[in-house]
């Protein structure tokens, strides 16, 4: 039993992902986009989940904000993988932010979102 309590121990201390809410709060400074796929991975996921987990179109609507940094950042593809966990997501009434329409393409083929006419 000691054993499992000194690895749960040790995970929070390594635990250093930033909070979610902090991320959407600060897309462009909370975390090294740049850094490791799995960490942004990790992050993204983490931003969604508090999204959906809201379920408010706002929250919804500025989880977009670090998946558009990650993208731009050099992570288009983990964000673009991100993007369509969040799309899936969409509550009622809610559209997506004109900034996050570099993921139009790939959400339109996955039928996430209608196309442009």
């Amino acid at each position: 039993m000691r054993a499992r309590a000194w690895s749960s121990f040790q995970w929070r201390c390594s635990a250093d992902l930033p909070d979610p809410v902090a991320v959407v709060e600060n897309p462009d400074s909370a975390f090294d986009w740049q850094s490791r796929p799995d960490l942004v991975w990790a992050v993204l996921s983490g931003v969604t989940a508090w999204a959906v987990g809201r379920g408010t179109v706002e929250a919804w609507r500025s989880a977009w904000g670090p998946l558009i940094a990650a993208a731009e950042a050099g992570a288009p593809d983990v964000a673009g993988a991100a993007a369509r966990t969040l799309a899936k997501a969409r509550p009622a009434r809610a559209t997506v932010p004109a900034s996050a329409r570099r993921f139009a393409p790939m959400l339109t083929a996955a039928g996430l979102m209608e196309a442009a006419a």
